[in-house]
């Protein structure tokens, strides 16, 4: 589905359009979440470099519920859309389960925006609606792969309720 964000050219489109993106960001007075972005993006290209697809490393989440908390759904939902389609592309996950996963993270950031709580709360909650929905999903489609999804899904919940709970108020602090 997304074969043609595979190739070597796509990749430097992609990261040209990451680091003028980060630059108007810059540009704009938005440094946190600048420097946010490319922690995403350099963490994609590691994880693609490294072949450790299958820990659920990822800071796509974080990044779009702290966006749509600190600018509001429809912006947290833009950013989360652009890191998810670099997240996944870089390191060339693939298979038609990326048709679900690229709008969930646009979902994820209107829910975040309707969500009260701390920032804890909303990221963790929606950390686990996503992984979640991931696996049901891939049960539903990818039967077979359900083995090897079920590692990344844990280490993913895990992973974020680290970031939520030790980062997320002092981070959403810093981007507001």
């Amino acid at each position: 589905m997304l074969d043609f964000l595979y190739t070597a050219g796509a990749k430097r489109v992609l990261i040209f359009l990451s680091a003028l993106i980060i630059i108007l960001l810059l540009v704009t007075n938005l440094f946190g979440i600048s420097l946010l972005i490319g922690a995403s993006a350099l963490l994609s290209l590691a994880i693609g470099k490294l072949r450790i697809k299958v820990i659920g490393l990822e800071l796509v989440t974080f990044i779009t519920v702290l966006s749509a908390l600190a600018y509001g759904a429809p912006a947290g939902g833009v950013i989360g859309l652009v890191l998810i389609i670099f997240h996944l592309a870089i390191p060339q996950y693939s298979g038609a389960y990326v048709a679900w996963v690229i709008p969930e993270y646009v979902l994820a950031a209107v829910i975040a925006g309707m969500l009260g709580g701390s920032v804890a709360s909303i990221g963790m909650t929606i950390t686990v609606l996503l992984n979640a929905l991931n696996v049901f999903l891939t049960f539903l489609v990818y039967k077979e792969h359900l083995p090897k999804y079920l590692p990344y899904a844990a280490t993913n919940v895990i992973f974020n309720i680290i970031l939520f709970t030790q980062a997320g108020e002092t981070v959403l602090g810093m981007i507001k």
